[in-house]
């Protein structure tokens, strides 16, 4: 096996999970894909795992880095030039060519990113050329080529993350216990969210670091997860630095779209993404600009059927809220206060609210407690919008617990009321007193609770 032309495995550290994504990627090429994308946020291990796979390949592999290269020339010479070993290649004819002559070989095209509006004029005409010639692209835009072959790349499982960060903190010292640092690695990898770039910068600060001060100064991930390493692009020194190469990739319209969908704290469906984002104009469909972000990597999706919901990473929310303005953001927690309200009226206002705490909460209801506990804590909400929104979240909670959730949850909203609002506080004193009696509660009761909440 021939691998020469990749880089050298010292530069890189020992590879740490992803075998669910390998075997992906065997699997895709075995299938006869000739053009296989990486795609995903920055800082998923795209480039590492297309590095990882093509070692195990039996067959010559080389490797071009795109990072700076801005026009579709200059990827004809990166791949000129890493050819250059076993072709003489002048000029894009020569190319084609050089391709076309490889026979069975992998071209790994790392960071097609910012190229994508070019893949036809390249990509595809290098597999029209060289059949033989498996491709496989890093891209955080999958290239929307017809005969392309996308593997989304997602943040790593709760147990490779914790492998990985272990891993790399003893490389960053050798004396550091991963063992008697367990449960606060456990804690450090759950906010870090799996993603590999974030673990490999916060590895590197248990240098200086202890696994409980890291965890500590984890509440401001930007200003923490940067790396001062000399042999990294200035795009992974920071987790900031990738996720800003990232969005300048995003057109105005996806950028603004994304930024509104921080005052989603929680999972949420794409008709509560429909309401809340406000289009630039009636040509632009929100669907769209969801979908769009959902194959960059800004957005993932939780759950399967029915229940399919959208979310972000929590580092992501953190950096695309800084580019939505006050007024932008008041503007969207008041569409997000309706849709929500709207969307779980009928679980203050039906007369059926006993039969429903008694038959219990459907799960895809639950989904929605963290955006009405977000309408309880807005100051701008009216008396009735957060007696609402807190009577809703009683009702979820209530056949589901925690119970200090609920109370804490009532007691917030009764706190929040004018002294004038007389009935909202009867309402929220009457939910309250049947939380805190709700076990072995008679059915008269639950009926009583229905009237008094319609």
């Amino acid at each position: 096996m021939s691998n020469s032309h990749l880089h050298p495995e010292s530069d890189l550290g020992p590879f740490v999970g992803r075998a669910k994504e390998l075997q992906a990627l065997h699997e895709a090429f075995e299938q006869g894909r000739g053009l296989v994308t990486i795609s995903g946020m920055g800082g998923t291990g795209k480039t590492r795992l297309a590095l990882e796979f093509a070692r195990t390949r039996d067959h010559p592999t080389w490797f071009v880095d795109l990072g700076g290269v801005q026009r579709p020339e200059g990827v004809v010479a990166a791949l000129a030039d890493a050819l250059r070993g076993a072709h003489r290649v002048t000029d894009a004819e020569d190319l084609l060519r050089a391709m076309s002559e490889l026979g069975p070989a992998m071209v790994v095209l790392d960071a097609f990113e910012h190229l994508v509006d070019h893949s036809p004029a390249t990509v595809a005409a290098w597999r029209r050329a060289a059949p033989d010639v498996q491709l496989l692209v890093t891209s955080r835009v999958p290239l929307g080529l017809t005969s392309e072959q996308v593997i989304v790349l997602a943040p790593m499982t709760p147990d490779d993350a914790l492998a990985l960060l272990a891993t790399r903190a003893k490389l960053a010292d050798y004396a550091f216990d991963a063992d008697a640092n367990h449960e606060t690695l456990v804690d450090v990898t759950s906010r870090l969210e799996g993603i590999p770039l974030a673990i490999e910068l916060a590895a590197a600060r248990l240098q200086t670091l202890s696994a409980e001060q890291l965890l500590q100064r984890l509440e401001d991930r930007l200003a923490v997860l940067r790396t001062g390493k000399r042999n990294v692009a200035p795009r992974h020194a920071a987790m900031e630095a990738t996720l800003d190469w990232s969005w300048a990739l995003l057109t105005e319209a996806e950028q603004s779209a994304l930024a509104q969908c921080t005052v989603f704290r929680s999972d949420f469906p794409v008709e509560a993404a429909e309401a809340v984002i406000q289009r630039p104009d009636a040509t632009v469909d929100v669907l769209d600009l969801v979908q769009s972000l959902h194959g960059q990597g800004w957005l993932r999706t939780v759950g399967r059927g029915p229940t399919r919901q959208l979310a972000l990473l929590d580092v992501v929310r953190e950096y695309a809220s800084q580019h939505l303005t006050s007024a932008d953001e008041q503007e969207a927690q008041a569409r997000h206060t309706a849709f929500y309200l709207q969307r779980t009226a009928h679980l203050v206002s039906s007369s059926a609210l006993a039969e429903i705490l008694l038959d219990g909460i459907d799960d895809t209801g639950l989904a929605d407690v963290d955006h009405v506990e977000a309408i309880v804590r807005r100051p701008e909400v009216s008396a009735r919008e957060r007696t609402d929104a807190a009577l809703a979240g009683f009702v979820l909670l209530l056949r589901q617990g925690p119970a200090p959730r609920v109370h804490q949850l009532l007691a917030e909203a009764q706190g929040a009321l004018p002294d004038d609002a007389e009935l909202s506080a009867a309402r929220l004193a009457l939910a309250a007193h049947h939380a805190k009696r709700f076990f072995g509660t008679p059915l008269k009761s639950f009926l009583t609770l229905a009237d008094a909440l319609k």
